[in-house]
């Protein structure tokens, strides 16, 4: 059961985090910044977002 219940009010926030979570772990270093303009969205946005995967998935304790 995923722990989390995430109200998605806009989904191009969620995928501009996923987008980032990616781009970590394939090891291509775009910022937030990047992804943020590439989907539309604030910074923080894609922080917030990416944050909440992190705390389930654990992305950066995987990245070497």
């Amino acid at each position: 059961v995923f722990p989390l219940d995430p109200k998605v009010h806009n989904p191009s926030g969620w995928a501009a985090a996923l987008h980032y979570a990616t781009s970590k772990l394939l090891h291509l270093n775009q910022s937030q910044k990047e992804v943020a303009n590439l989907y539309g969205v604030s910074m923080s946005i894609v922080s917030r977002n990416y944050k909440n995967l992190n705390d389930v998935l654990i992305i950066d304790s995987r990245i070497r």
